[in-house]
């Protein structure tokens, strides 16, 4: 089988998406593109997606791709144990705070940093 015209229309039309877009490309040499592929496939949270993935990915047909088809196979038994998007427990409000509460975060030099401010507003604190 190659990546051709129909399974590309199948494939897009079954997900919404053409994974070729982020697997057509050397993986091993382009940093860029394969940091794209990985961060996408993390990413990916319905099995019907992780299924077109894999079946795009056979049809191109590439001799070193076992990497990538481990990282499908791995997010997929993710969404197996975890459950697809919406099939996951929400995580009560009151969790989540305590949580938050209980966990202290330290900058470089071991000193508690606050966790709800962002990025910029830290640093331009720390610059007056």
């Amino acid at each position: 089988m190659t990546y051709d015209r129909e399974l590309r229309e199948r494939i897009v039309e079954a997900i919404g998406e053409d994974p070729a877009r982020f697997l057509d490309h050397d993986l091993v040499g382009d940093d860029d593109a394969r940091r794209l592929a990985v961060a996408r496939i993390e990413g990916i949270d319905r099995l019907q997606v992780i299924n077109c993935w894999k079946q795009c990915e056979r049809a191109l047909a590439r001799d070193t791709r076992e990497k990538v088809l481990a990282l499908l196979d791995r997010r997929r038994d993710y969404l197996l144990e975890h459950g697809e998007r919406g099939d996951r427990p929400r995580r009560d409000p009151e969790t989540i705070e305590e949580w938050s509460a209980e966990t202290i975060y330290l900058d470089a030099d071991g000193n508690p940093v606050e966790r709800g401010r962002s990025a910029t507003a830290k640093l331009h604190e720390v610059r007056q």
